[in-house]
């Protein structure tokens, strides 16, 4: 029998779905707008006007007609897709307190989320992505055929249609891999192994092999690989055997603009939330840790200008998580802002974050390793602290800025673009 899952992973879970409903719906509105306007600017589009020369590669007026149609068949399925998303987000709407069905949920303010059916959710999810794939697929079938009236048709074998069409398909599809199932498999066996006897099994892991599994079936299909963190890349090489020239390793990068050294923003910080200099702060998902106590400041998520006066605000930015996240963008803002990081020993963090003692600190996922870890870092005292803040800084003005990431997404999409002649002044990062 399958246990129960427990409010906090049911509050968790709704959380995680809400945001993939929100991504949904964002990405669908931009292409329903996109295509609502196309339509209504260019509603009839005339085969006869194009730049082909030869009569007989002209686009016939069923191409056109196709060509709406497809139009008309990606708006609809952006559009159903659309509503499947915000009827599910209904179903999880913010509701009453005083419903007995309700889980509290504190950093959401005054609100709570319903408990609802996950199979359901899960099922609702799977039919509004579903909905947006077929949407992007009608929409390439209208560009191919737009093409094919600008252009000339594809039976003619013009160069330039083919040129224009071939960025459509699917040979130089390139594809991000962080990694996150697969390395969370590692931290579920760690959490198995540490769970008393007298707690029910967790089914999960099951659940995440069947998932890397179904992940990597597709990996022959992609052109390109995307790693997000050393780790990630040498899993793609050596474990899935992708061929090195197929792997390309791009480092997450945070904006160097907002996350930087500010004294006076991390005391106005400090001034707005009554901040002593010997308390804990927690954000994030963390209501829980509320009980700890005066000593413990519970902020909740925070937006990018606040976490910024966040990082300026404190000593050491400790993420004491055990599940993988990828390269995580929490240490990397921390970095960016001066301060030194301690987090888990994790193969993406030790891979890519913390490689030596320089910057920061690693502990085993378990509390005495923790708690020993914190015993350093009180004995090495803030001068210490100083000084591996400003190397982590260093190290992440090398590394992990949005600049050089941006830079590296451009290279390889010249990388893919251009021939193989001149592949390898772009397919370096």
């Amino acid at each position: 029998m399958r246990p129960q899952l427990s409010s906090t992973t049911l509050i968790l879970t709704t959380k995680i779905h809400i945001m993939a409903l929100d991504g949904i719906v964002n990405v669908n509105s931009l292409f329903t707008l996109a295509l609502f306007l196309g339509l209504a600017w260019y509603p009839a589009p005339d085969p006869s006007i194009s730049l082909v020369t030869d009569p007989s590669c002209a686009a016939s007026s069923a191409i056109a007609e196709d060509l709406i149609a497809f139009h008309v068949y990606s708006f609809s399925s952006f559009l159903f897709s659309s509503l499947i998303a915000l009827a599910l987000k209904q179903a999880i709407k913010i509701a009453d307190k005083d419903d007995n069905n309700i889980v509290s949920v504190d950093e959401v303010g005054s609100a709570s989320l319903v408990q609802v059916n996950l199979v359901a959710l899960r099922v609702g999810t799977l039919i509004s992505g579903f909905g947006s794939v077929f949407g992007c697929g009608f929409l390439m079938m209208a560009l191919v055929h737009l093409v094919q009236i600008k252009l000339g048709t594809l039976a003619c074998g013009s160069l330039y249609t083919f040129a224009a069409i071939g960025p459509l398909n699917l040979t130089n599809l390139a594809v991000t891999w962080h990694g996150i199932a697969y390395e969370t498999i590692h931290t579920d066996i760690i959490q198995e192994l540490l769970r008393n006897p007298e707690e029910p099994q967790a089914y999960a892991l099951t659940e995440r092999v069947n998932k890397v599994v179904e992940e990597v079936r597709f990996f022959p299909d992609y052109a390109h690989h995307v790693a997000t963190s050393d780790h990630a890349g040498d899993v793609l090489k050596r474990i899935y055997m992708i061929p090195e020239e197929r792997v390309h390793i791009i480092l997450n990068g945070v904006d160097e603009e907002v996350f930087k050294p500010d004294a006076a923003k991390g005391k106005e910080f400090k001034q707005k939330f009554g901040v002593t200099e010997s308390r804990l702060l927690v954000l994030g998902m963390a209501g829980r840790y509320r009980d700890l106590g005066a000593n413990a400041l519970v902020l909740g998520p925070l937006e990018q200008a606040q976490l910024a006066r966040l990082y300026n605000a404190i000593d050491i930015f400790v993420n004491p998580t055990i599940r993988a996240q990828g390269l995580d963008h929490t240490l990397l803002e921390a970095m960016l802002s001066g301060k030194p990081v301690m987090a888990t020993r994790v193969a993406s963090i030790t891979g890519s974050v913390i490689v030596g003692k320089e910057t920061g600190y690693i502990f085993s996922p378990t509390v005495l390793s923790l708690k020993n870890a914190l015993y350093r870092v009180w004995e090495d005292g803030r001068g210490v602290l100083e000084k591996k803040g400003q190397a982590a800084r260093q190290k992440g003005l090398q590394l992990f800025t949005a600049t050089k990431m941006a830079a590296a997404y451009e290279r390889l999409f010249l990388c893919i673009s251009n021939d193989e002649n001149r592949m390898e002044d772009y397919c370096q990062f």
